[in-house]
């Protein structure tokens, strides 16, 4: 029980670095996207 536990909180904090990573490179091509194009 307490290494299923682990696992899914291991997971989830995996999971929320990811979407973290992943907003900021998108808010960076989004910014680069406007110096190109305005």
């Amino acid at each position: 029980m307490f290494k299923i536990v682990a696992l899914l909180t291991d997971f989830g904090i995996e999971d929320h670095y990811v979407g973290v990573i992943k907003g900021r490179i998108f808010k960076r091509t989004k910014k680069a996207f406007k110096c190109k194009f305005y």
